[in-house]
């Protein structure tokens, strides 16, 4: 009688320990995931983010505090007053988002405490009652009485191990469950930092956003101090019009030149190959140089969105394309075929990537240009005050080539154009982001 009790309790105990083994697998496996999602990628790129942005409003206002020291008051400023406001306002975007990620991961990590302490609370209750009923059997006749049934010595030694793991395994269920505890603290620790952190980001906001509404109020100052000079600044852009169509049309005529020739080159070279080896060399296509410069056009094109700026810190004021004049939008500015990026004064001037120096030229309004191949791809870098290297030199990324003018002595403009072939591109797409 009692030996059936005893096989009964042995079998009740042996499902249990399997369902707690199993369910208890199951439970780390998603408490892991569950804690592997509380800080997501989208959370700490927002943060990445705004510490771009706020650095380049940093070099905004350093820019803006010289224009003011000297009394400008020109497009220059308003470009960099309108794009710190721009810069602001994704902040504020940003950060929004960021609070909107904090509070969705607040929310996914209640969920999981709230289901874990059922669970736990389950487990608890059901270890509870194993103790209880291993206690009510202590009784060592029942446990003897079962082995004494045993057919044989061998049946009865493995029943004997059955108990000694029984045991094992209750102690290790306690641990566990110990464990599962300390996760739940864990838990509720990283719970209390989120909220931490969504009440922080919440302030900051409300913060940037105050500061934006006041930088939107100086750009409207702005705004009325050109347009009461709108004769005077119209005529300034007619003369920087016809500066741009003479470098666009310069830039073209140039790259016109360095296809030619490099045709040329090829060819020749075809030609000599084909002499020494008498055989037919297949001419070249319409890219140039497509047999020497596949590897640079590979290694340029694989950065794409990578190179690094071609000056240690600054702004793009004016971007690449069609646009109208930011006040007076009846005026159409000419298209611009680059980008001008506001500098400190007389900011040394890099080169984005390896490559050869075709051209070094100067070009009204835009003093000099230097002009560098990478295979098929052309970058320029306009109004440099002194230039370090010729044509024929090689250049490797991030040397130095030269230094900025300065913009009546307050900052400095580069003009930095990006083509491949006779194509333009826009060069906020090649460069990284800051």
């Amino acid at each position: 009688m009692k030996a059936g009790k005893g096989r009964r309790y042995l079998f009740g105990l042996m499902v249990f320990c399997a369902i707690f083994s199993t369910v208890h697998t199951i439970q780390a496996q998603t408490a892991k995931q569950a804690s592997g999602n509380i800080q997501t990628k989208e959370i700490t790129g927002y943060r990445q983010e705004v510490q771009a942005l706020q650095e380049e409003i940093k070099v905004i206002n350093e820019q803006l505090t010289v224009l003011s020291r000297n009394h400008r008051n020109s497009l220059e400023e308003f470009n960099l007053v309108s794009r710190k406001a721009d810069g602001r306002q994704r902040i504020v975007r940003s950060i929004e988002n960021e609070c909107a990620r904090l509070e969705k991961a607040i929310d996914s990590t209640n969920r999981v405490i709230e289901y874990q302490g059922e669970r736990l609370a389950k487990y608890e209750e059901n270890y509870r009652k194993l103790l209880v009923n291993a206690y009510k059997h202590r009784d060592s006749r029942l446990w003897f009485m079962y082995l004494l049934a045993s057919g044989d010595i061998e049946q009865g030694y493995h029943r004997w191990q059955y108990f000694k793991r029984f045991a094992k395994e209750i102690n290790k269920y306690g641990k566990q469950i110990i464990e599962e505890r300390n996760l739940m603290q864990a838990r509720k620790a990283s719970l209390m930092q989120l909220d931490s952190q969504s009440r922080a980001r919440k302030a900051e906001a409300k913060a940037e956003y105050e500061t934006l509404l006041s930088e939107k109020k100086d750009l409207d100052r702005q705004v009325r101090q050109l347009n009461s000079k709108k004769s005077a600044y119209t005529k300034e852009l007619s003369g920087k019009r016809r500066q741009m169509e003479k470098l666009n049309r310069e830039i073209e005529r140039l790259i016109a030149l360095e296809i030619q020739k490099a045709r040329e080159e090829e060819a020749k070279k075809n030609k000599e190959q084909s002499k020494q080896n008498n055989t037919n060399t297949q001419q070249t296509g319409n890219h140039i140089g497509v047999t020497s410069f596949t590897a640079l056009n590979a290694d340029f094109e694989k950065n794409l969105g990578n190179f690094p700026w071609p000056v240690d810190k600054g702004v793009i004021t004016e971007g690449f394309g069609q646009r109208n004049h930011p006040v007076f939008k009846n005026v159409k500015l000419p298209f611009n075929n680059g980008v001008n990026i506001s500098t400190e004064k007389m900011a040394n001037v890099l080169a984005i990537a390896n490559g050869t120096v075709s051209r070094v030229i100067a070009i009204p309004g835009y003093n000099q240009c230097v002009m560098i191949r990478h295979g098929d791809y052309f970058t320029f870098y306009c109004k440099l005050e002194k230039v370090f290297v010729s044509a024929g030199a090689s250049v490797r990324a991030g040397e130095i080539i030269g230094y900025l003018d300065s913009e009546n002595d307050d900052i400095s403009i580069l003009h930095f154009e990006i083509w491949k072939g006779t194509e333009k591109q826009d060069p906020e797409l090649w460069l990284r982001k800051k």
